[in-house]
């Protein structure tokens, strides 16, 4: 028996050596060390405000038709344009939405990127969890940082109802902040 968790151990160990082919735009949606843990197009959750978010969107080659928030809700939807890569899904929208302090703290983005990319950048998840939904099952893998007074929350949802393996679902992310009690 020990053989084989060995054996098992040594192949999984040469995955993660082996160059992987990320496409190069899928950078824009990890965490790096740039702008810090998360950052998607340089909109920082817990750090970038909405007014930063929107200038942003308004001038990033990848987005068109922003829609602006309104009044009942500071949510800012926008649309991919046919510049950004094919991975990025426009159903649902994405969508960055800010506190009462005008601070972004949740961004979510709909890819066509297979977990396994995320699982081989960011290694096992800290947290992930899996549950029945009518058709199909879903699954959350969950990253957290701490900075200053926030935990940072990358959340990987992806749905298993057209795949036998979980590894090839399409993943949806969803950064969010939260401020912790000081």
């Amino acid at each position: 028996m020990l053989p084989i968790v060995l054996l098992f151990g040594a192949y999984v160990g040469a995955l993660h050596l082996r160059p992987y082919p990320f496409p190069a735009s899928f950078e824009v949606i990890l965490p790096d060390e740039t702008c810090g843990e998360v950052c998607v197009m340089g909109i920082t959750p817990g750090m970038t405000t909405l007014a930063e978010a929107q200038h942003i969107l308004e001038t990033h080659p990848y987005v068109q038709n922003t829609v602006l928030p309104d009044s009942a809700m500071d949510i800012v939807r926008w649309q991919w344009s046919e510049a950004g890569p094919p991975w990025l899904l426009g159903s649902p929208a994405p969508s960055v939405r800010a506190a009462t302090d005008d601070v972004i703290y949740t961004l979510r983005i709909q890819t066509d990127v297979p977990l396994k990319h995320f699982r081989v950048r960011l290694g096992l998840p800290d947290a992930s969890n899996c549950f029945s939904n009518l058709n199909s099952v879903e699954c959350i893998d969950i990253y957290e940082w701490q900075r200053a007074h926030q935990r940072i929350r990358y959340s990987l949802q992806t749905s298993l109802a057209e795949v036998d393996d979980p590894l090839e679902a399409r993943a949806r992310v969803t950064i969010s902040v939260e401020d912790l009690p000081q």
